[in-house]
């Protein structure tokens, strides 16, 4: 079946659209509103023993201002999400996770501070509803940004794969991430 329709040799109606979006995405910019997707600050001096804890790849040798893709498993030893989780300083992180799994994310969290990190100092936030994402995507993403008038480097050399940098648009401070 063409785009798994059903029926042979027809084609879903919304698959123009999809392999015009993508394809978009890879030869020009893409623009997505990712605002929903998780933030959940992990702040304190104990934040990255416990993140070593609480993710299964170690998250503790992650340098500030950087990124690591990781996941994080179920008492039962199933996925149960995964993001890019950001490094801001030696006592601040972000983890990132999937909009429907927020909520549980962040009891997780909470459940696995108070049982097995008790009287550390250690701060869960959920940043989610006071932080915007925009994810620009694509070969012009890096003109879109500056035509859009924020101030950063964008230069591979300045801002590597995998890494996060500071930046300035209209009086505001922005968190930048370059991750794909």
């Amino acid at each position: 079946t063409a785009a798994g329709c059903g029926r042979p040799g027809m084609a879903r109606p919304e698959t123009a659209s999809v392999q015009r979006e993508a394809r978009q995405a890879r030869e020009s910019v893409a623009l997505f509103d990712g605002s929903p997707l998780g933030k959940i600050e992990v702040i304190g001096p104990d934040a990255a023993a416990f993140l070593d804890f609480f993710y299964y790849n170690t998250v503790s040798t992650l340098k500030p201002m950087a990124c690591r893709y990781g996941f994080i498993l179920s008492e039962g030893g199933i996925v149960f999400d995964d993001g890019v989780l950001v490094r801001l300083d030696a006592n601040r992180f972000v983890v990132s996770c999937s909009s429907s799994h927020v909520a549980g994310v962040r009891a997780m969290l909470e459940e696995w501070r108070q049982d097995r990190f008790p009287g550390r100092q250690i701060f869960i936030h959920n940043a989610t509803a006071e932080t915007a994402t925009i994810t620009v995507s694509g070969p012009q993403a890096r003109a879109v940004i500056a035509a859009a008038g924020v101030a950063a480097d964008l230069d591979d050399a300045a801002f590597p794969h995998m890494t996060m940098r500071w930046g300035h648009w209209s009086g505001l401070n922005l968190r930048l991430t370059r991750v794909s």
